[in-house]
């Protein structure tokens, strides 16, 4: 009798000394899958600060025109305009972390009613500034003093515009 209670007492042993086996396979497991989660995490918040928008320098803001390739996109009337423009440099501006606006503007000229897409920003130091995305050309005035000027025409009149964020 007393060899079947070591007897038992033994496999009892040995079926313990498996389950503590399995359940450190399991818990170096779950240690494995949260030190790839928390790398997840490191990933998506380090991706997440690329997507905070900043209002540039004029140092900054000319750095990025200076480095995205959107101005030497060929200018095709009806399949690649201002708007088309004006997107794009928006686009990769918010990919660089930048906070820059898309404006569509309509106005009347010596022309006749007109239209033109361009970008806007706030600088850090609380300045405004139109963009031409066609040129990279930054101007500091007024609308209608950009507009006679990108468009070389006399006069101008604002008939409304839209500034998107």
């Amino acid at each position: 009798m007393l060899l079947m209670v070591a007897a038992t007492s033994y496999f009892t042993i040995i079926n313990l000394e498996k389950q503590l086996i399995k359940t450190q396979i399991e818990i170096n497991n779950l240690q494995i899958e949260i030190q790839k989660l928390n790398l997840e995490l490191t990933s998506i918040n380090n991706e997440l600060k690329h997507y905070k928008l900043n209002r540039p320098t004029e140092y900054e803001l000319k750095l990025f025109l200076s480095i995205d390739d959107t101005d030497k996109h060929e200018y095709k009337k009806g399949s690649y305009v201002c708007i088309n423009f004006a997107k794009d440099l928006k686009v990769n501006a918010a990919k660089a972390g930048w906070n820059i606006s898309f404006i569509v503007v309509n106005f009347i000229s010596p022309k006749g009613e007109e239209g033109h897409a361009l970008n806007g920003a706030y600088l850090a130091d609380g300045r405004w500034v139109w963009i031409e995305p066609q040129n990279d050309k930054i101007y500091y005035g007024s609308i209608e003093e950009y507009l006679k000027e990108f468009f070389n025409i006399e006069w101008v009149q604002i008939e409304e515009y839209a500034i998107i964020w």
